[in-house]
């Protein structure tokens, strides 16, 4: 039983790699303090909008059309499905920014 699959796992570091730019560029600009919290709430929110284009990107379902030529029809090709904790990739993305709203308004 695998946590992830295809590329499911993107979502952890895409959220991670947020979470540590937005929070160094505010630390850096001195926006930050340790009151404050918002940087990783709007770090999870764009990770959520990047995961959510991403995820629907990869697992887009392709429509094949028959061949022309001939009288058979074309197989479609199955696709390798990205998920993560057997929730699809693109499903990550509104978790992601749900939890950086409440990140924002909890504290």
């Amino acid at each position: 039983m695998a946590i992830w699959r295809g590329l499911g796992i993107i979502a952890i570091f895409i959220a991670a790699a947020m979470v540590a730019i937005i929070g160094y560029f505010a630390q850096y600009t001195g926006l930050n303090t340790d009151e404050q919290h918002w940087p990783e709430a709007v770090a999870l929110v764009l990770a959520g909008i990047i995961v959510w284009f991403l995820g629907k990107a990869l697992n887009a379902e392709h429509v094949y059309k028959p061949n022309p030529d001939s009288a058979a029809i074309d197989a479609v090709q199955a696709r390798e499905q990205h998920s993560l904790l057997f929730i699809r990739m693109e499903y990550w993305g509104p978790i992601f920014a749900l939890v950086g709203v409440i990140t924002f308004f909890a504290r």
